[in-house]
């Protein structure tokens, strides 16, 4: 029979039990990959009492722990860590490095980069591999102590390789890559606007390719444009095939220009139109909601009157004849209310941020 000891899971600080004897295992409770002996160690801190353990605290922690996500290959864990690293100190080389190193292999294992693709540049791809070189940027500007000599070592092979591919992409692939971008990007704010605004993009985008989609996920995931000016949509594989549309290159691009042209009016006014009328259904909550509460305040508080008086019987009857409906329904309603006024408040601000994001630009 396998003994097993007391452990600490380093990510979630659950209680788990492991067998000594192996290396690694699975927290039952985040589903993280656990060194056994770091989850050992950390039990034994914690009992001690020398350490009061939280959870990921210090910068220190964070990167550590950013390093065992990505030595799992749990990239997008280890990615947010370092994003948080980075966020506070914008000169912690250390961190930009390992977040060059997570970006480097996101391209070589996750994302199965493929560099004989050729014009069919695959906007994700292209958005990492510009991501990756942001950062490479970055180190180079701030790395006065040549860190970075040390902690890329192992990755400057696949570095001069992104490089070289980078400087082959020529003016076209990244146009339509950044063209795909914004096309995503609209049909998102779109789809936090409301359902009318996501049926007028996709009203604008079949009128303007002669598309026939009669579902909002396929324009939000299943187009792409290409460098020769065509439309294409992948299959179920991690091919893509050309669409019915056989237009030039040059009439491509100006369906394209007038698609996000149109895309943009349409996300604007629905925008500005949405945090409009937002006013008035808030308002209408608010009011409605105090009116049936009020409502339903002076019923209970006429049924305590009653109680409090010694009207019990009154009481009683007054809760079972009255209140059991003209307290219980408005009282529900009034909740009701405030909380689509909430709602309101909170959708308005989304639509704002949609708002704010496209004046940035």
């Amino acid at each position: 029979m396998v003994k097993l000891q007391a452990a600490k899971c380093p990510s979630c600080g659950a209680d788990i039990q492991v067998n000594e004897k192996l290396e690694n295992t699975i927290c039952q409770y985040c589903g993280s990959t656990v060194l056994v002996e770091d989850a050992i160690e950390k039990y034994k801190i914690e009992i001690s009492g020398n350490v009061k353990v939280e959870g990921i605290k210090g910068r220190n922690d964070k990167i550590e722990q950013a390093k065992k996500h990505h030595k799992y290959d749990e990239l997008d864990k280890a990615k947010n860590l370092i994003k948080e690293i980075v966020k506070d100190d914008e000169f912690d080389t250390e961190a930009y490095c390992e977040l060059l190193r997570i970006d480097i292999d996101m391209l070589n294992n996750q994302l199965e980069f493929d560099k004989s693709r050729g014009p069919e540049v695959q906007w994700q791809k292209y958005l990492v591999l510009k991501e990756a070189f942001d950062t490479y940027d970055r180190i180079n500007k701030i790395d006065e102590n040549k860190i970075a000599q040390k902690e890329l070592k192992d990755y400057l092979d696949d570095i001069e390789d992104y490089q070289a591919y980078q400087k082959e992409l020529d003016e076209d692939e990244e146009r339509f890559a950044k063209v795909y971008a914004k096309h995503r990007e609209l049909a998102e704010k779109a789809r936090k606007i409301n359902d009318e605004t996501q049926q007028q993009l996709l009203s604008a985008f079949n009128e303007v390719f002669g598309t026939k989609m009669s579902t909002y996920g396929t324009l939000v995931t299943d187009y792409i444009f290409r460098k020769d000016g065509t439309l294409v949509e992948p299959n179920r594989t991690t091919y893509y095939e050309p669409s019915t549309i056989t237009t030039s290159s040059d009439e491509m691009e100006e369906r394209i220009k007038l698609y996000l042209s149109k895309a943009e009016e349409i996300v604007n006014k629905r925008a500005k139109k949405s945090i409009f009328m937002s006013r008035f259904s808030f308002a209408g909550s608010l009011i409605a909601g105090l009116i049936s509460g009020a409502f339903a305040a002076v019923l209970g508080g006429y049924t305590i009157s009653l109680f409090i008086n010694g009207h019990i019987f009154g009481a009683i009857l007054m809760i079972i004849f009255v209140d059991s409906w003209l307290f219980l329904y408005p009282a529900m309603f009034s909740l009701g209310c405030f909380y689509n006024a909430f709602a309101t408040l909170k959708h308005k601000k989304t639509v704002k941020e949609t708002l704010k994001n496209d004046n940035k630009e």
